[in-house]
């Protein structure tokens, strides 16, 4: 199958965009690339500028590359998933210490 056409379509699937599904796509633990998808598929997420969008596309590229065990990765992706889960829809622009004390109340 064309590369382009599996990405494309798998990334409909997952309703998340071609770029986050060839990254989540690289990771071959069926769990890590679930809470991926799972990140990717926020609504918070996907309302990131591209430029906020690849600093974490690079974080998850390294991470996948970097020496530590599945439990460290999981837990790495799971906060990253907290705290973009903790983002106001109404101000993007939010300093994380804000977005830490909004997810606390």
């Amino acid at each position: 199958m064309n590369y382009f056409i599996y990405y494309t379509l798998g990334a409909m699937l997952y309703h998340v965009s071609k770029t986050s599904f060839m990254i989540a796509n690289k990771w071959r633990d069926k769990e890590i690339f679930d809470e991926l998808v799972g990140l990717f598929s926020l609504s918070q997420f996907k309302e990131l500028k591209k430029e906020e969008k690849e600093v974490i596309y690079s974080k998850i590229n390294e991470l996948r590359l970097a020496n530590l065990s599945k439990e460290e990765k999981l837990k790495w992706i799971l906060v990253c998933k907290e705290q973009i889960n903790c983002l106001s829809y109404d101000n993007l622009s939010l300093s994380r210490k804000k977005s830490k004390r909004n997810c606390q109340e």
